[in-house]
């Protein structure tokens, strides 16, 4: 069997709750996530909203996988 990735090991750490790990998952994802956000909401104020519901709602549906 391979070892793990480092994106691999710090996924099974987020699902277990690891902030940190959850936090180095996201961190990447920020620029595209707002990019996104901004084509569909164009205020900057909305897009961080959504970010934030976003990364919440993930957080949640990570503790049920």
């Amino acid at each position: 069997m391979a070892p793990e990735t480092e994106q691999e090991l710090e996924v099974k750490l987020a699902k277990r709750g690891n902030h940190e790990a959850f936090i180095k998952l996201i961190k990447p994802l920020e620029l595209q996530m707002y990019n996104i956000a901004k084509v569909i909401l164009r205020h900057d104020e909305d897009c961080a909203d959504a970010m934030q519901h976003s990364t919440f709602q993930s957080r949640s549906v990570q503790r049920i996988v």
